[in-house]
């Protein structure tokens, strides 16, 4: 019972957001045939060989409840009941089902939809009318769009080169399936590529801050992610295989500029550029920063980092919304990577932090303490980003996006 309620407002929200488009109920059955047909194979995927209940299968819709309920028919008697995958197989679930639930709902508040003329579908006619009437900026659809494609370019990403050598794999993956599609979706589908992709041109301030603020939020979201992988001790060893970088030391050293220069130039342009652009065309500044950044921790298909990622995705969209470009969130990003690696990279240098087998004295507490003062004055550093300052303008005309956040100066008015 408790897995069919968000399942079935899940499918009822999607439903009644397709079927407000029909305009008898002959054909409502017509626009849902092709939801049965999307849903057809992620139930037919818990029957192949091979796939099993993982991290990334629990947060596919449909899939993962239905091998979260296979587990429950037919336990293993020596793994016992998976109460662990009951909040990553539910909580994305009730997310899909909210997300389902307000696309329903401003269906419903849209006069083209409920108060239009008879026209007829045409594929054709419809491309041709895209690619001609642009928009200054992407809209929301497009962003959708585009991040449903990198979903899928990833999906299919994790079987690609295997026999390759991984840094070639790693910039390939980052610059074809991360960078290409919204890069193309700007320039074919806007009038306005640099603005779609928010490359404008920083206050001075910002890179500074961004850089700074990246080094406090080291300490507490790495304390975070060792937090929960310390709850469960079989994701290290599951990590550890989807991470071959991770084995030596030499491939480590050459994988920093790849692993840190490409991934925040590629997903930066991409989640904060692109998506969160077309996002501001129909959502508020903050709806938009908390949506882009579910889509960003949802990209990387661990459900276990899933907090971290989404916490570390509302920094980077409040970068770009507050400076007004992409560019503080990837250097903020850069950053941040940069200090991920170094104690892979060197291990001797860092080894004085390591106080895990430190024992009960303030030594054990001492990472808990730098996290909480490293938080406190990055929140701090936030708010004096927020509330200080000129707020950039936006985009104009016909690409008009939602208000940027406010400064001090309309606050106090």
């Amino acid at each position: 019972m408790l897995l069919v309620l968000p399942l079935s407002a899940f499918f009822s929200a999607v439903s009644l957001a397709v079927g407000a488009y029909a305009r008898s109920s002959k054909e409502g059955q017509y626009y849902l045939m092709p939801l049965f047909l999307v849903t057809l194979p992620l139930v037919c995927l818990t029957l192949a060989p091979g796939v099993e209940l993982s991290p990334l299968y629990s947060m596919v819709p449909v899939t993962g409840v239905a091998l979260l309920l296979q587990k429950l028919i037919s336990p293993d008697p020596q793994a016992g009941i998976p109460w662990l995958y009951f909040i990553p197989v539910l909580a994305p679930m009730a997310i899909y089902s909210w997300l389902a639930l307000r696309w329903a709902i401003e269906q419903f508040q849209r006069e083209e939809v409920l108060f239009r003329e008879a026209e007829r579908l045409d594929v054709g006619l419809w491309l041709r009318r895209l690619f001609r009437e642009k928009e200054a900026v992407p809209t929301a659809g497009q962003a959708f769009f585009c991040f449903a494609m990198l979903l899928v370019l990833r999906w299919l990403s994790l079987g690609f080169g295997r026999d390759k050598a991984v840094l070639s794999v790693a910039a390939v993956c980052q610059l074809a399936f991360t960078a290409a599609p919204p890069l193309f979706m700007a320039l074919l589908l806007t009038t306005r590529p640099r603005q779609g992709l928010a490359l404008r041109l920083p206050p001075a301030w910002s890179w500074p801050a961004a850089a700074l603020l990246a080094v406090l939020c080291v300490p507490p979201l790495a304390w975070l992610t060792l937090l929960i992988l310390d709850q469960f001790p079989g994701l290290k060893l599951l990590i550890q295989e989807n991470q071959p970088l991770l084995q030596s030391h030499a491939g480590l050293s050459i994988s920093l500029p790849v692993l840190a220069v490409l991934a925040a130039l590629c997903e930066e342009l991409a989640f904060r550029g692109f998506i969160l652009t077309g996002l501001r065309r129909r959502f508020q500044s903050w709806t938009a920063v908390f949506l882009s950044s579910f889509l960003f921790a949802l990209f990387q298909i661990n459900v276990f980092q899933f907090a971290p990622h989404f916490v570390l995705g509302v920094i980077l969209g409040l970068i770009a919304l507050r400076t007004g470009s992409v560019a503080p969130a990837m250097v903020f990003h850069l950053v941040y990577n940069l200090c991920l690696i170094a104690p892979l990279v060197f291990p001797q240098v860092f080894a004085v932090l390591n106080t895990k087998e430190s024992g009960i004295g303030i030594q054990s507490l001492l990472p808990g303490i730098i996290a909480g003062v490293c938080a406190l004055l990055a929140a701090g550093l936030v708010a004096a980003m927020l509330l200080s300052g000129k707020q950039p303008a936006a985009v104009d005309t016909e690409g008009a996006v939602a208000p940027a956040l406010p400064s001090r100066s309309r606050l106090n008015r």
